[in-house]
């Protein structure tokens, strides 16, 4: 394709490449490419040290975003480890003289089976209430549910707990409060499912 190009030395005809010479550069670059990468994966090193470097950034990216997995609290608290969730339910205590009480049925807590969850507040506003299930040992992947006010501070849901091919195991429910310009995290630590008798 010719263009018509003026410089100090007056008008001039100009060659550049029109639409089908910049597909067909673009498809021998690409064919370059993929030549290169069928080379390159002949060659078991490379292949291990691409898998290699592939997990490396799974973990960077990883860390890097896990307070959206749990996000970052302006106030952390523990249940006493005496309460047991499998008995009865649990009530934290804050500074300013509220509470955080978190119930979950039925008891002794099952695991696959559904779950009636409820979070009183006292004293302190709810914006939004959301319960996190992590284990403690064991990563098991995402499990959160969102309570919904039904009124007087109280908040409900339903949820259920995946079954860990170990069995019984440790759990970490955690309470994640916004209350309006302040973020709360209340973490309760339970077994399940419960020994025999435990409860």
């Amino acid at each position: 394709m010719l263009i018509v190009a003026f410089g100090s030395a007056g008008m001039s005809l100009v060659a550049v490449p029109g639409p089908t010479a910049w597909r067909c550069q673009l498809w021998r670059r690409i064919s370059v490419i993929l030549a290169n990468m069928k080379s390159l994966l002949r060659n078991p090193l490379l292949v291990d040290a691409a898998i290699v470097l592939a997990l490396l950034l799974v973990a960077v990216v990883g860390y890097h975003y896990s307070p959206l997995l749990l996000p970052q609290a302006d106030l952390t608290m523990t249940a006493d480890a005496a309460c047991n969730l499998n008995r009865q339910a649990c009530r934290v205590p804050l500074a300013d003289g509220g509470s955080v009480e978190l119930t979950i049925l039925p008891r002794p807590i099952p695991v696959v089976s559904p779950l009636t969850i409820e979070a009183k507040l006292n004293g302190i506003a709810g914006k939004t209430v959301e319960l996190d299930f992590a284990g403690v040992d064991m990563q098991m992947g995402h499990n959160r549910v969102v309570l919904s006010p039904t009124g007087n501070g109280v908040f409900s849901s339903t949820a259920s707990l995946p079954v860990c091919v170990t069995g019984r195991m440790n759990w970490r429910a955690t309470l994640l409060i916004d209350s309006g310009g302040r973020h709360l995290s209340v973490a309760y630590d339970f077994t399940a499912p419960s020994e025999a008798g435990s409860h």
